[in-house]
């Protein structure tokens, strides 16, 4: 855990994990056990979310136990399951207990067998028999509830570690306890994505008490904007800069956090007509000075990639300067590029860059910027002096702010069609998908009768790619309405995309993919504006009664699917 986890008032959103849990809980109080893994990259708020979950649980009769496993060896690991087991159980049966030296005494009055069996453990790993410790420790969670008959919700934060635990086939032990307890439910957080997955897919794959994964993302547009507005206390900002901040941190809920700390705290300086000075100024101090909060974030995530490989700040540098091809990557930053292939797995692995067929991106923009405009201009700018240095970065913020405000304001549709003729027949990959993008012959913007809703023909070696473009929630009539226009289309129809920038619902959907569409949202929209290097797209706001309607049509569509 990098960071103290958001709780009570601090926290916000994440809804729809949070019901999933809860559902997952009353489902193992009804016999039906479905363990959960919530993965995602560092700073994206699992650990929030599992205070939240803990604090919320309604029910009485299960037992939600919390263990940050760390790399301290498995005496500190199991220590800290012990005491986590005691504590939550004796709190559940109303025994308080003053500190942890308390915990075993108190258990055997009203755990006897469970206390008897932590005496045990402790007994094990003073003789060094690890092994044996370790299965008697997931037995723990059994014994306590066939003493209580209070369900236990085992949590293991950064389940990943337990290879480090230096326990001979950790994660398969692990699964026989998960597959034989079915009244003890698991949930477990990773923060290194690949590796866990390879982990539930490879050595908790189980027969019975599988993991339901949930990656869990940035805010939305919508959250990440009422995020904004409920935290900055200071007043107002123009919905262009809101949009700015919202498509620059791509909904991060640290960065926001930490942008809108900033901003609270100019409460007193600003005024609308410098809205773009005091947002430069908030940058300088938590991107640029060396005690600025990201600054520091960031500075460290290079001390772990420098670890990985040393030539990781220049592939990242190249990236963050335009070089988005293996090729181009390699010319800048003078590594081979059979080393660089390799290199650049490491980064994927690592969350700090994203293939997307031959395109390599750094999805986060902000580290993109700091790259960019901090660790560059520091590290390399030939003048040692400090004004410089500060000065070229607070021009390039300016010029960014304006840049995307200016664009903000382009049409939508102009700017789609701009967008796939900028590529030339490159091969890319979406939504798992690979394709290649043709070299366009023509682009022609059809308007649509229904408001917010427009076509796009692309005309590309002798077929067409049709595009329906909505800038609004997608209904079934919009999906039926394009396709009917789309079978009047002569020639040949190479692709049809449904572009859903403000979501779509259930079963527009399903109409789509019988129909063999493809479905974009916002964000892979985003990717391919990130590909070529253009501003991100935030969606105007549209009327909020009807993406209320449309989201409400969902949740009944869902349920009654």
């Amino acid at each position: 855990m990098l960071l103290d986890p958001a709780t009570g008032n601090n926290f916000f959103g994440r809804d729809d994990i949070l019901a999933l849990l809860k559902k997952r809980a009353d489902g193992l109080r009804s016999g039906y056990r479905q363990n959960v893994a919530i993965i995602a990259p560092p700073c994206y708020g699992k650990t929030s979310v599992i205070y939240r979950f803990m604090s919320t649980l309604p029910f009485k009769d299960t037992v939600p136990v919390y263990i940050e496993v760390k790399r301290q060896g498995f005496p500190a690991f199991a220590e800290k399951f012990i005491t986590g087991l005691l504590f939550k159980y004796l709190d559940f049966t109303e025994y308080k207990a003053g500190h942890t030296g308390e915990l075993v005494s108190l258990a055997a009055d009203r755990m006897p067998k469970t206390a008897k069996a932590v005496k045990a453990i402790e007994a094990l790993i003073k003789t060094g028999k690890n092994l044996k410790a370790y299965r008697a420790l997931f037995e723990l969670p059994a014994t306590a509830y066939s003493e209580t008959g209070l369900r236990p919700i085992i949590i293991l934060d950064e389940f990943h570690r337990i290879s480090d635990l230096g326990i001979e086939d950790a994660f398969a032990e692990l699964g026989k306890f998960i597959m034989l307890q079915k009244d003890t439910m698991y949930i477990v957080s990773s923060s290194q994505i690949n590796q866990a997955k390879n982990i539930l897919a490879e050595k908790l794959s189980l027969l019975f008490g599988n993991f339901e994964i949930c990656e869990l993302g940035t805010f939305d547009v919508q959250t990440a904007t009422r995020f904004i507005r409920a935290r900055l206390a200071c007043g107002p900002l123009p919905d262009e800069l809101v949009n700015f901040l919202v498509a620059f941190s791509d909904g991060h809920p640290f960065y926001l956090d930490c942008i809108l700390l900033s901003l609270r705290d100019r409460a007193s300086i600003i005024a609308p007509a410098r809205n773009d000075e005091t947002l430069t100024s908030m940058f300088i101090d938590i991107l640029f000075d060396s005690k600025g909060i990201l600054n520091q974030h960031f500075s460290g995530v290079m001390a772990q990639l420098d670890g990985l490989d040393r030539h990781a700040a220049a592939v990242l540098l190249a990236i963050s300067n335009g070089a988005k091809k293996l090729q181009l990557i390699s010319d800048a930053s003078r590594v081979k590029p059979s080393e660089l292939s390799t290199l650049l797995e490491k980064l994927i692995d690592a969350g700090r860059v994203s293939r997307h067929g031959r395109f390599y991106l750094i999805r986060d923009k902000v580290f993109e910027l700091w790259l960019r405009n901090v660790y560059q201009i520091k590290e390399y700018l030939l003048d040692p002096s400090y004004e410089p240095k500060i000065s070229m970065f607070s021009s390039e913020v300016r010029g960014f702010i304006k840049n995307f405000v200016s664009s903000a304001k382009g049409d939508i549709d102009e700017l789609v069609a701009g967008l796939f003729a900028s590529f030339n027949g490159e091969f890319m990959e979406l939504q798992g998908k690979s394709f290649k993008l043709p070299h366009l012959d023509g682009t022609e913007i059809r308007p649509s009768k229904i408001e917010g809703i427009s076509h796009l023909v692309l005309s590309a070696e002798g077929n067409t790619w049709e595009l329906m473009v909505a800038r609004r929630p997608v209904r079934d009539s919009d999906v039926m309405d394009y396709l009917s226009q789309c079978k009047q289309r002569k020639g040949a129809v190479k692709r049809r995309i449904v572009i859903a920038l403000a979501g779509i619902g259930v079963n527009a959907k399903l109409i789509a993919k019988e129909a063999k569409c493809w479905i974009w949202d916002l964000k892979d929209l985003n990717t391919l504006l990130d590909m070529t290097g253009r501003q991100r797209l935030v969606l105007p706001q549209w009327d909020a009664e009807g993406i209320q309607e449309s989201q409400r049509d969902n949740i009944e569509n869902t349920e009654s699917a």
